[in-house]
């Protein structure tokens, strides 16, 4: 017996550990200056470390570390190695499969991995109410090593966002639409007052694609979750979801025509209007004429993990990119601000297909649980819905905390779908 199996249980302990704490190292890694590295990049880079050896153990997981060798080869084939993002991109993959693994394949007690999604999300509660203490003006929006603040367009004013002491208002987004999804899957009793409550924390945030969620969350509720009486024959959607994942799909092929007709036939640039969203249509523009002179290995596998910067600085214009217009020597190189694009330019078509496999995993488990068409309904909110509204804006894929949130999400959902009694716990 090797090291790894003597200690498997101590090593998936110190992992839960690790990740259940993440909220409180993101803010800590923010505010605390680097001794050299930053709080949560040494957290999680452990985590990975931990991730790794276990997937590798078991010869039914050692498939992605596979895809991420390869991945690594390719590197220098495109634009080079970076790193951190490589690092970054496969976090996620990583921590996902080896959470829902311990939880799918029963390796510890559900009893000890419902402890630990419920420190996570009692943690996640901290950056939503310094947040919350930011917007009404009671807690300043930087302190100590957290200088860094993000500005949204409201009404023609530039407003501060607030971070909840996170680096970017995106993670805090993505950790109020998990606080928001897990309403879903909860009890009926206090779903309306609570739900609103993080209405208001998401409007405090001015992501107006997080706010659009929350409120599409509570009609969803309603409509196919707890079907109020008018809605009551809503959820045959999801008696008959093939025919519904087929929709999507015909509008993925219909939307990937579209766009191959407007940028290479017709020679468009300006496909976005540039301050949509408050300019990432710009941004998309950029990037789509990136796209555009793809080679078909790039299609398959992107433009390497890491190349964002590259790319746009390489394809922005003053005529596309309309801050060049009133500063020609600056060096913003945003990233794709879109989930599916972000992971189509790191990783290609592949890359977008690997993720799907991924939630399929899942997909798959639905049977084991008590609802079985309420659970289609959940995992449809949360896998896809979630892509077309706040990852319209924001590239969640590439941050850890989606990841994370997302496996300590289904450990509630399954755990609690299974044994009511665990709300008691």
């Amino acid at each position: 017996m090797n090291f790894l199996e003597k200690h498997h249980r101590t090593l998936i302990v110190l992992l839960l550990e690790l990740l259940s704490l993440s909220p409180i190292f993101m803010i800590l890694g923010n505010v605390i200056p680097p001794f050299p590295l930053k709080v949560h990049f040494i957290t999680l880079g452990l985590s990975f470390i931990l991730m790794t050896l276990f997937l590798i153990q078991y010869h039914s997981k050692k498939w992605i570390a596979y895809i991420a060798f390869f991945y690594f080869i390719i590197q220098f084939t495109l634009s080079g190695l970076h790193i951190k993002d490589f690092v970054d991109f496969f976090f996620g993959p990583f921590v996902f499969i080896t959470l829902i693994d311990i939880l799918f394949n029963d390796r510890i007690s559900n009893v000890v991995l419902w402890k630990y999604q419920k420190r996570f999300f009692a943690l996640m509660l901290i950056p939503v109410i310094i947040s919350s203490l930011q917007f009404l003006e009671i807690l300043p929006l930087t302190f100590w090593n957290a200088s860094y603040i993000n500005y949204s367009v409201v009404d023609g004013v530039k407003e501060p966002r607030p971070n909840g002491f996170l680096y970017h208002g995106s993670e805090l987004s993505i950790i109020i639409f998990f606080i928001g999804v897990k309403q879903l899957v909860r009890s009926q009793k206090y779903f309306l007052v609570l739900s609103l409550i993080i209405l208001f924390i998401a409007y405090g945030t001015y992501y107006k694609a997080l706010t659009a969620t929350i409120i599409l969350l509570i009609v969803y509720y309603y409509v196919f979750i707890r079907p109020l009486s008018f809605f009551n024959r809503a959820q045959v959607f999801f008696k008959y979801e093939k025919r519904l994942y087929g929709m999507l799909l015909l509008f993925a092929i219909f939307s990937l025509l579209t766009f191959l007709y407007v940028v290479k036939i017709k020679g468009e640039k300006e496909i976005f209007d540039p301050e949509l969203l408050t300019g990432r249509g710009a941004i998309w523009n950029v990037y789509l004429q990136a796209v555009k002179d793809f080679s078909f290995f790039e299609w398959i596998f992107g433009a390497g993990i890491g190349a964002e910067p590259i790319l746009f600085e390489k394809y922005s214009t003053p005529e596309l990119f309309y801050p060049l217009q009133v500063n020609p020597d600056s060096d913003l190189t945003p990233d794709g601000h879109n989930a599916i694009l972000s992971t189509f330019l790191n990783a290609g078509v592949f890359g977008v297909m690997l993720y799907v496999f991924l939630f399929k995993i899942v997909y798959s488990q639905i049977s084991r649980l008590k609802n079985i068409i309420r659970s289609k309904a959940v995992y449809f909110f949360i896998f896809i819905i979630s892509v077309f509204t706040i990852g319209v804006t924001i590239p969640f894929f590439k941050n850890a905390i989606y990841w994370i949130a997302l496996s300590f999400t289904i450990y509630f959902w399954f755990i609690s779908e299974k044994n009511d009694d665990f709300y008691d716990h």
